[in-house]
């Protein structure tokens, strides 16, 4: 059965089974085989992240749901401040920026104070809002996301984890300013391919389906959402989901938010080589200060909360469409990646207790 489209979801229309939510998060003993070499510990609970039932339902089945967010008068007000808002391209970035991206990104901006101010504008618009949708989850980052005319695609990705364990949700809130389609740069997204692997995407890191987005457009895999100005497209950051260039005359503003459990330690892997990632504490702060070679180069002022041994690998084409038609059974399993310590006997006080665990037979 296909999944739904944006519609069907926002109406409500599609049920799906729970994961048990009243769990601590801690990784069972068996193990499944989720691809050729990817043994997985079973019975993971995860958390409730949304609360109304029906859309933490249609979330935990296809990785996102839709629903209206910000007010006619919100949407005017917030595209009003933005406007008044001095980064240093101009929304319009004439010179490509880092890896040739042809849209506005407030990360990616090199005004530092125009970050921080994109931010404050943006967390003090939505955050009623998202205490009112998710379940105990703070915001993260804010960014504008602008498309000018003719510009800005964006391929199929994953967003970057923000959590020292993977195994709690990070989700991004999407929230365009203006009516967005698939003609001006609207968001598309592969329906249930939230924590189907282990994989840890970063800045310098090839996603794990690389070469792979031609096939997958033309196998229908990917739904391109038609979003009106206001409503909201929630998605787990694990998500496979990207956007097309802006064909329409006008630039196409939209809001990105990231948020994460209230109780979870947020964090950056920075990909260090050897299959290996540092984790690095990355709170609020940690996005307005650093930049992307910041990202890439790190910091010795960082704090470190340890290293995992990553489980990245590449799939093809036939094997992805394997996780996907198992991918309800996949999440119910564990992705927490194990840590690079001498001794894991007794972990040192400043790892999570998640980074302590001693690696399974």
């Amino acid at each position: 059965m296909r999944p739904p489209h944006f519609a069907d979801v926002a109406a409500g229309i599609r049920s799906a089974d729970m994961i048990e939510c009243d769990g601590d998060g801690s990784m069972g003993e068996g193990e499944i085989m989720a691809g050729e070499g990817e043994h997985l510990p079973q019975d993971i609970v995860r958390r409730k992240i949304l609360r109304d039932p029906q859309a933490q339902q249609d979330f935990s089945r296809n990785g996102f749901v839709a629903m209206p967010m910000l007010s006619e008068a919100e949407v005017a007000a917030l595209s009003t401040a933005a406007s008044a808002l001095r980064p240093n391209d101009a929304f319009d970035p004439r010179r490509p920026n880092w890896r040739a991206a042809s849209y506005h990104c407030s990360f990616l901006d090199t005004n530092r104070d125009y970050r921080r101010r994109a931010f404050e504008l943006i967390s003090r618009t939505f955050t009623a809002h998202v205490e009112q949708v998710l379940q105990d989850y703070r915001i993260i980052q804010c960014n504008f996301y602008v498309k000018p005319a003719g510009r800005g695609k964006f391929n199929l990705h994953q967003n970057w984890p923000l959590t020292a364990n993977l195994d709690e949700t990070s989700v991004s809130i999407w929230c365009p300013l203006v009516d967005a389609t698939g003609h001006n740069g609207g968001l598309c997204a592969v329906p249930a391919s939230h924590k189907i692997v282990p994989h840890v995407q970063g800045p310098n890191t090839d996603p794990y389906f690389q070469g792979l987005e031609e096939r997958m457009w033309a196998a229908g895999m990917v739904e391109t959402f038609s979003v009106p100005a206001g409503s909201a497209v929630i998605f787990d950051d694990g998500l496979i989901h990207g956007s097309p260039t802006n064909q329409g005359e006008t630039p196409r503003f939209a809001v990105q938010l990231m948020c994460v459990p209230a109780e979870s330690t947020p964090a950056y892997y920075r990909d260090i080589g050897g299959g290996r990632f540092e984790v690095v504490r990355a709170d609020v702060d940690f996005w307005l200060e650093n930049d992307i070679k910041d990202l890439l180069d790190g910091n010795a002022d960082w704090e470190m909360l340890g290293v995992v041994e990553g489980r990245n690998r590449q799939v093809d084409f036939d094997e992805l469409t394997d996780l996907l038609t198992r991918s309800d059974d996949i999440r119910r399993t564990s992705i927490a990646l194990h840590p690079v310590v001498d001794d894991v006997s007794e972990p040192p006080r400043f790892l999570p207790r998640w980074l302590g665990r001693k690696r399974s037979a």
